[in-house]
């Protein structure tokens, strides 16, 4: 499976109106502190651009955040089969690098 992972960021208290305003988002996972109120809000959309053979009905996904401070926060989710996924993280500074990958 070959996943194609963009991120978008903005501070933590612009996030309950934007979720709010933009039920499009339709996220499939979103961490349970989104009230947080410093941090960073990094929304993830993970592209699948290849399938196995038989993939299975819900992927379990790794998403490793590297900060500019040089630490990395993984998150694991859950996500129904889909092209295109989305999720919310919440962390405590810009990412620098944000990678997805399927877990066996």
């Amino acid at each position: 499976m070959v996943l194609f992972t963009v991120s978008s960021n903005l501070p933590i208290e612009l996030a309950p109106r934007l979720l709010a305003d933009n039920p499009e988002l339709d996220l499939d996972y979103a961490d349970a502190i989104l009230t947080r109120e410093r941090g960073v809000l990094s929304l993830v959309s993970v592209r699948i651009a290849s399938l196995s053979a038989r993939p299975p009905a819900t992927l379990r996904l790794s998403t490793r955040m590297t900060l500019r401070d040089g630490r990395a926060i993984t998150r694991r989710w859950h996500a129904p089969l889909r092209r295109r996924l989305r999720a919310a993280f919440v962390v405590d500074s810009l990412p620098r690098y944000v990678n997805t990958c399927a877990q066996p």
